[in-house]
């Protein structure tokens, strides 16, 4: 249940589709799973303190999982990182890169030189014993936490995998837009001109030919869950 923001008091949400100051309705101050993400995110902030408290500097409880697992299973390339630990490359690169800037992991040339693999820093190898052990206790707190619910969470989310899987959130979500007037206008209200030509794309910009999406430097395309 514990992942591995708080509210701002100064800006409580109004009711839903409240305006602003300037008139227009604020569709963000809803958010069905907001609550569960701030929870998660306060237990975060405990793990963290228990680091903070053990004087293990620079280290975020979301390190956790790609140390522990580079530590049990040796160097692995980003690639092969991602892939274990279910997230995308363009993630682990920028974690990697956190944890090389806070000296727990450096990254050497893979064997088609195109490649990086990651390799725990001594410091890393130093702390990792301590590291497993908050996991293992995390574990055991988050088990007996569930069980004082009238509903363990682990069953909500097998629960929704299956409604899922009899028909996703994207079908969910599209169909509620095909039948929104105002999803509608504003689709064709930003739809670009068919006599304009948009300028040619600088060289050496993008990432990949015929790929805009893939430009050198841009930032990569995350959403949040329980926004």
């Amino acid at each position: 249940m514990a992942s591995h923001g708080t509210p701002d008091p100064h800006s409580a949400p109004g009711p839903p589709g409240a305006a602003d100051s300037h008139g227009v309705a604020d569709p963000s101050e809803q958010g069905l799973w907001r609550p569960l993400r701030l929870l998660q995110t306060a237990m975060e902030a405990d793990i963290g303190r228990i680091y903070a408290e053990a004087g293990i500097e620079g280290l975020r409880p979301s390190f956790v999982l790609e140390l522990l697992r580079l530590h049990a299973r040796g160097p692995m390339t980003i690639t092969e990182l991602a892939a274990s630990v279910q997230r995308t490359h363009s993630a682990i690169s920028q974690k990697v890169a956190a944890m090389r800037e806070a000296g727990l992991v450096t990254t050497i040339v893979g064997l088609d030189a195109r490649s990086r693999t990651v390799v725990l820093t001594d410091r890393a190898r130093a702390i990792a014993g301590q590291l497993a052990a908050e996991w293992q206790a995390t574990e055991a707190a988050s088990n007996e936490l569930e069980a004082e619910l009238p509903y363990p969470l682990s069953r909500v989310v097998t629960d929704m995998e299956q409604a899922l899987a009899r028909r996703s959130f994207r079908d969910r979500i599209a169909e509620k837009l095909a039948a929104d007037p105002a999803w509608t206008a504003a689709r064709e209200a930003a739809a670009p001109d068919p006599g304009h030509v948009p300028p040619a794309r600088a060289a050496g910009r993008s990432g990949r030919a015929g790929h805009p999406d893939n430009v050198a430097g841009a930032p990569p395309r995350t959403r949040e869950m329980g926004r």
